[in-house]
């Protein structure tokens, strides 16, 4: 079954969440869906990659809000055999004085245009484990700190001892946010010198072979987002996998910190977006880091409608995405008609779901994130009055959903408290109601909640364009040469990307 990927070195792209479909909750947010596109557009690209993750047999979690506005967590089971074949090969790791059996499921991402990528899902749920072990990758972000370290431990160190057990050549390592950063230390281990050579106060580590090996994406600019782990716990579980002296002039004197580690084992390191490799660079002090903007899978994501329309109109933009900087050239009319079909049938089901009558002719704002508090789930609610008075002059729908994270805290809290919370307080423009949200391509089932406040409907930002008329469509014409000139240059450069495969220090920036 590997062969087909073993042939060629491969890129090892490791992340501890990804969304691959609804029927595997291997994700709970951005990062995972990021994951998944970013596997998908390799395989359109036949870009020889390999993603690397954990099996999360109980997935995220599918929450309930109770009738105080309490969450419940209820966890989402799903069987590894139904969608994947488990690996031949087991490796073990030592975790905490016990050794802890590794085995892999391999999930195999077939792209539209023909392309095939696999995808190795940790797993130590087996005979051999302890109880408490085979429960490591059940849970997806669950447990205390020590869980937490545990599953970091799985899906570095035993995630490149399980690619190299089963015969994967593997010339990069993409650390997908700094959650698999231990791979860089069993990196260092397997780039050891010889003892002999090693003299007094020298890392006996070939620290600069290994950042040649390694890129990191590192996705948020808070303090709050990266793991920090005390030496205790570290050395308690991983022993004397590694000098201390040496880790902690690697990854921080006080705690592991597993972005720190990450930058310091990594030759390329990059944010999501131009303004946040700004703010990172800043966060950062001493590391470049580069911007490579986050995107999407068109073919995946883009609804029935609009796959149409761009069949129609744009004929080969599900091969060739570059195409779509071409959509402002489609007919009004037949851009309005599929976004009304589309709306409708959203909100459909919003209705269906929480036994509401939100109103088509509304527009409709919305917030679909974890419930945590660097995300600023409660900033549209900071200035209540403002609020009102905007929604009296442009009534509209607000749409809220999300859960909050296994670590109970502030987000939870402003989930809960929030206007159009769980505690059901509202004013005259609100009315909470339940949602459960989950059958876009690959987006899992959670519940969370729709808020609305009433009105009458504005104009649509596509009707006002059309009054510049005349001036509009020159503006447009003008749009349309420069795009031509565009997608020559992305189809050169796509041309360059095939034939590269990959290659030089830029070799972990896919572009979606």
């Amino acid at each position: 079954m590997l062969d087909e990927f073993t042939s060629e070195p491969r890129i090892a792209y490791f992340t501890m969440e990804i969304a691959l479909r609804n029927e595997i909750p291997t994700y709970s947010g951005g990062l995972g869906i990021l994951a998944g596109d970013t596997l998908r557009s390799s395989a359109d690209l036949e870009l020889p990659l390999i993603g690397v993750s954990l099996v999360s047999r109980a997935g995220y979690f599918r929450q309930e809000i109770a009738a105080d506005g309490s969450q419940i967590e209820h966890p989402i089971f799903w069987e590894p055999r139904d969608w994947c074949a488990p690996s031949e090969a087991k490796v073990a790791v030592e975790i905490d004085g016990n050794e802890v059996w590794v085995r892999g499921w391999i999930y195999i991402l077939q792209s539209q245009a023909g392309g095939r990528e696999p995808v190795l899902l940790l797993d130590t749920d087996l005979n051999e484990n302890r109880p408490e072990d085979r429960e490591i990758t059940h849970y997806l972000y669950g447990g205390d700190e020590g869980y937490r370290l545990k599953q970091e431990i799985i899906l570095g160190i035993g995630g490149v001892r399980l690619l190299y057990a089963l015969g994967f050549q593997i010339r990069q390592f993409h650390m997908n946010e700094g959650h698999s950063a231990l791979l860089a230390l069993e990196l260092l281990r397997r780039h050891a010198y010889p003892a002999l050579g090693v003299r007094p106060g020298e890392s006996p580590y070939d620290i600069p072979q290994v950042r040649e090996l390694c890129n990191f994406t590192t996705h948020t600019p808070v303090e709050a987002a990266s793991d920090r782990l005390p030496y205790d716990l570290v050395r308690r579980f991983l022993g004397n996998f590694i000098e201390l002296r040496i880790l902690k002039s690697l990854a921080g004197e006080n705690n592991l910190n597993m972005t720190q580690l990450a930058l310091n084992l990594s030759e390329y390191v990059n944010g999501v977006a131009q303004r946040h490799a700004e703010v990172a660079g800043k966060m950062y002090p001493g590391y470049h880091v580069h911007a490579i903007t986050n995107g999407i899978h068109p073919f995946t994501w883009v609804c029935p409608n609009f796959s149409v329309l761009y069949d129609t109109h744009l004929r080969g933009w599900a091969h060739e995405p570059d195409y779509l900087v071409r959509a402002d050239r489609l007919p009004d009319d037949s851009v309005w008609e599929a976004h009304t079909h589309a709306k409708r049938v959203l909100l459909d089901k919003v209705n269906a779901l929480c036994a509401t009558n939100l109103d088509p002719d509304k527009p409709i704002l919305g917030f679909a994130r974890r419930m945590t508090a660097y995300k600023r789930p409660d900033l549209l609610f900071s200035n209540i009055e403002r609020l009102k008075a905007i929604a009296s002059r442009h009534p509209d729908h607000a749409r809220r959903q999300g859960p909050p994270s296994r670590q109970r805290g502030k987000g939870a809290d402003q989930a809960a408290a929030s206007p159009y919370g769980g505690t059901g307080r509202r004013y005259s423009h609100r009315l909470p109601a339940q949602l459960r949200y989950g059958d876009c391509p690959v987006h899992g089932r959670r519940r969370g909640r729709v808020a609305q406040y009433a009105a009458a409907p504005a104009r649509s930002v596509r009707y006002q364009r059309h009054e510049g008329g005349a001036q509009w469509r020159a503006q447009s014409e003008r749009a349309g040469r420069l795009v031509d000139r565009r997608l020559d240059r992305g189809r050169n450069r796509l041309g360059r990307m095939r034939q590269q495969r990959l290659l030089g220090k830029r070799r972990c920036g896919i572009s979606l």
